[in-house]
């Protein structure tokens, strides 16, 4: 435990003291989010928030690697996966300042492609328990687990690119998600996924003190794809490698306000016969808005029910042990 809080800690203050540097760096340069009819905030604010945050977490997985924590294969897998990120999330954000948007289209594929890359490296989806039943376990064709965990990685870092539309949401769920998963990390004795957890916490926990409303620097596409496939991978690595009926349902939980939010707007846009792709005003945030609430009332709000679904999470992971 002692170990897993160092590596908050760390993470938190790397986070916390490199962000406004990336913040100088933006505005010097002009890498700003340009306000438009869908965005909330009026003036363009600094965008290299993403950038921040995967370079203190590239420094925090090469130092666990240097530990022997995290095995030569994966961490190859996950440092070119996030390279992978970093040129879709520069391409995607750069067209954000010139007030243009970056085709969905090539942006799906890079995120496919550093999704097979982490598959490819070992991180993937072996099997389900099922109960009741004689066979006890049902072990996946290689290709189907890898399918699987490729799905589960895509929609989740599109899921939190989802929910980004607010000062301090994205980066404030996603500490609470990783904050779960570390928890339900440390009662199974998965020590890597607790772990790199804890560094999502850290890094997301750095981040909100200069992104909470006001906010004075965004994550970015960058950073809402980095925090998805990393929050993916440390629930593939924690509880869904071999699969239980209890399993699927805690990561679903911890990172329920995400995944939920996103279902109710894809289907949302599927009945309305909108593109999935095409941005509008129908995610949670944007209707608690409309009902008359301010930015920080919103966001606490939507920190309650991700708190909510977490303690559940955590809840059933200890239910489940007895």
């Amino acid at each position: 435990m002692e170990q897993i809080l160092i590596v908050l800690a760390i993470a938190l203050v790397a986070s916390y003291l490199i962000i406004p540097y990336f913040g100088k760096l933006a505005m010097k340069t002009g890498f700003v989010d340009q306000p438009n009819e869908r965005k909330i905030h009026k003036e363009p604010i600094p965008l290299l928030g993403g950038f921040a945050m995967i370079a203190v977490f590239m420094a925090m997985l090469s130092g666990l690697r240097l530990m022997n924590w995290i095995e030569g294969t994966q961490y190859i897998g996950i440092m070119i996966a996030l390279a992978l990120l970093l040129i879709a999330g520069f391409i995607d954000d750069y067209a954000k300042t010139r007030k243009k948007d970056f085709p969905a289209l090539p942006k799906l594929l890079l995120q496919i492609a550093a999704a097979i890359v982490v598959v490819k490296c070992g991180i993937v989806m072996q099997g389900v328990s099922i109960p009741f039943s004689e066979a006890g376990y049902l072990s996946f064709p290689p290709l189907v687990g890898e399918i699987l965990t490729v799905l589960w990685f895509v929609g989740l870092m599109n899921a939190i690119n989802w929910i980004d539309g607010m000062d301090g949401l994205a980066g404030g769920i996603s500490a609470i998600s990783a904050g779960t998963l570390m928890c339900v990390a440390l009662v199974t004795g998965e020590m890597l996924s607790a772990v790199l957890a804890a560094s999502v916490v850290g890094i997301t926990l750095g981040y909100l003190k200069h992104n909470f409303h006001p906010a004075k620097i965004l994550m970015g596409d960058t950073g809402s794809m980095f925090l998805g496939l990393v929050l993916g991978v440390v629930s593939v690595l924690g509880t869904l490698k071999a699969m239980t009926a209890v399993s699927v349902a805690i990561p679903v939980l911890a990172l329920g306000l995400p995944i939920f939010d996103s279902f109710y707007v894809v289907f949302r846009r599927l009945l309305s016969g909108k593109s999935i792709h095409i941005a509008d005003k129908s995610h949670a945030h944007h209707r608690l808005l409309a009902t008359g609430l301010s930015q920080r009332q919103a966001v606490t709000f939507l920190y309650l029910i991700g708190i909510c679904l977490g303690l559940s999470s955590v809840i059933l992971t200890l239910v489940s042990m007895i």
